[in-house]
């Protein structure tokens, strides 16, 4: 098989399909429902095969660390990676890469508005490694220049409460003098936990931070961005020279192409997963 003919089917029994793109509601009688307006879509999604990998992700980030200076951006303390983490060969990086691809589908999967079918190009375009030590944390920043961003916990050092925080775009909520359970939230931090196998992804214009680490060892997470390409509806989807293709298990499921140098993973089963390729 060659890359031109390679296509995968991404299974979709366990993926939330449907819901309005701009809104969602609740029913609370008659002729009334409450619209929940501008929604800020969050997917948490453990993945086990890229969990079996962490103790093998923990020894190489943790060796890189200690070879290689930080980048010093929004990190206070601790140690982060170039940019080009996914670049390299490293077999637990490489699949970690290609599970991560599997995340985005996922997210731009359950986005979709009912019965509708999306067509992206997803190219992760920077990847990097963190490791915290206690007290170590990131500023409140955001990430231009992509659609989407996440994180991956490899290692939760022991404080699975020090995970990113999200805040709320709109800052004028917050000045809502009313308890948080009565509001949905609005104003709110959210918290996501750093869950040793967790994929978190969030639109990249989304503010968020980490607090200062609480663990005694060392915390150790991969963050990424991805840029999703929407293709004109009339024009050639794939091309298939230079695209690999991931199509949904049904008629309804949304396909997706990765650039041709983070292709070639989607042919190792071990790698791709419920991603089956024929």
């Amino acid at each position: 098989r060659t890359m031109a003919s390679l296509v995968g089917k991404l299974c979709t029994s366990t993926l939330p399909t449907g819901g309005a793109a701009s809104a969602s509601y609740a029913n609370v009688g008659g002729d009334q429902a409450l619209d929940l307006l501008w929604p800020t879509p969050l997917l948490k999604s453990y993945d086990s095969i890229a969990a079996a990998q962490n103790k093998k992700l923990r020894k190489l980030l943790l060796a890189l660390s200690r070879s290689a200076a930080s980048e010093h951006k929004t990190n206070i303390g601790g140690w982060q990676s170039s940019t080009d983490l996914f670049e390299r060969t490293d077999p637990a990086l490489v699949l970690l890469r290609t599970r991560t691809y599997h995340a985005v589908f996922r997210y731009l999967q359950a986005l979709a508005p009912a019965g509708e079918v999306g067509h992206f190009e997803v190219s992760i375009g920077s990847a990097w490694a963190n490791v915290n030590a206690r007290g170590d944390s990131n500023t409140p920043h955001l990430h231009p220049g992509a659609q989407l961003a996440g994180v991956y916990y490899v290692d939760d050092g022991g404080d699975r409460l020090g995970g990113v925080r999200l805040v709320d775009p709109r800052p004028q909520a917050s000045m809502i003098p009313v308890p948080a359970r009565w509001t949905r939230g609005m104003g709110e931090h959210i918290r996501a936990q750093a869950k040793p196998g967790l994929f978190v992804l969030f639109p990249a214009w989304l503010q968020h931070y980490v607090v200062g680490h609480g663990g005694n060892r060392s915390r150790i997470s991969v963050s990424f961005n991805a840029r999703v390409t929407f293709p004109d509806e009339d024009a050639p989807f794939v091309n298939s020279a230079t695209r690999t293709t991931v199509e949904g298990a049904s008629s309804q499921s949304s396909t997706f192409t990765v650039p041709p140098h983070h292709q070639a993973a989607f042919l190792d089963g071990a790698m791709a997963g419920d991603m089956r390729v024929n």
